[in-house]
């Protein structure tokens, strides 16, 4: 059954802006201004972030589509986070007690912050990377010889450039993401041969790439191995980087992830509430994911 169909109770939205000083992926030039909304429902709060770059419509078509009673697979996801968070402010209980979250690689998307993510104690660090980046790129692996990279190219490398590229510097690279479009695996096969690789999104058992899952775009695959799975953020408000945070610890993935992505965004009163940036996930006071004051404080509007 759709979540739309069996759907009881108020359902309350806030709109959010989250500002970037860079590009945040390489597929294509995003705005420095990213748009969602948190979701207040059955007691408890998810987050709606659309990304229209790769095909989730927008933050409008979002909100119009919650308050109509409809359905996606963000919807979807920011209501089965509602639940279980309200879940545990109805028992006054924090849904951090007695978990393990894993580890997270330092997500960079402008070669600027690489000094402060290797300050912070980073050596596992995920690069946005356009095939125009490729040379510096070499050089900052060349200045950083003890960290380890890897690149999320979001399909848009060119084999002829960076197959070659990819063998002359293997060494320095954990995994790349995302080199090709999806639909040509020779072109994934071959890259292979000289690293592993991730796919973002997309994931068949028969396929044998590494899985990258994002839990506030979908629920997760029940053919997907989690020991070996990679659990990001979406880039998103703190709100939906704690729900992956929350989801990494309940696969038991054995896999550094991707969750602190804070650090991309001037601060708000969310982020405030999160330690030092480190590839440690951060203590949030409150009941089930935390803020119980902030959340309360926003001026939610009624959407049903």
């Amino acid at each position: 059954m759709a979540e739309a169909n069996h759907r009881k109770g108020a359902i309350f939205a806030w709109r959010y802006q989250l500002v970037s000083a860079f590009c945040l992926n390489a597929a294509k030039e995003a705005p420095s201004v990213v748009e969602g909304f948190l979701v207040r429902y059955d007691d408890g709060f998810g987050c709606v972030q659309p990304w229209a770059q790769f095909g989730q419509g927008s933050v409008d078509e979002a909100w119009q589509t919650l308050a109509a009673g409809g359905s996606s697979p963000l919807i979807d996801q920011a209501l089965a986070c509602c639940r279980i968070d309200g879940a545990a402010r109805r028992r006054g209980e924090s849904l951090w007690h007695g978990l393990k979250i894993p580890q997270s690689h330092a997500t960079l998307t402008h070669f600027s912050q690489t000094e402060r993510a290797h300050s912070a104690g980073f050596r596992l660090w995920k690069v946005k990377c356009g095939p125009h980046d490729l040379p510096t790129l070499g050089k900052v692996m060349a200045e950083f010889p003890d960290v380890k990279f890897r690149i999320d190219c979001n399909e848009t490398a060119d084999p002829r450039i960076f197959e070659p590229w990819v063998r002359d510097h293997a060494q320095a690279i954990d995994l790349i993401e995302d080199p090709y479009p999806h639909q040509r695996q020779d072109d994934w096969f071959r890259l292979a041969k000289w690293v592993p690789l991730a796919m973002d999104r997309i994931w068949s058992e028969n396929q044998p790439w590494i899985p990258v899952w994002k839990p506030a775009w979908n629920a997760l695959s029940k053919s997907i191995p989690t020991k070996q799975t990679i659990v990001t953020s979406a880039m998103d408000h703190p709100l939906g980087q704690a729900w992956a945070a929350y989801q990494a610890a309940l696969v038991d993935t054995e896999m550094i992830c991707g969750l602190r992505t804070d650090h991309l965004f001037q601060t708000n009163v969310f982020s405030d509430v999160f330690s030092e940036w480190s590839s440690d996930w951060p203590e949030i006071a409150g009941f089930g994911l935390g803020w119980n004051e902030e959340l309360e404080l926003l001026p939610w509007i009624r959407l049903n």
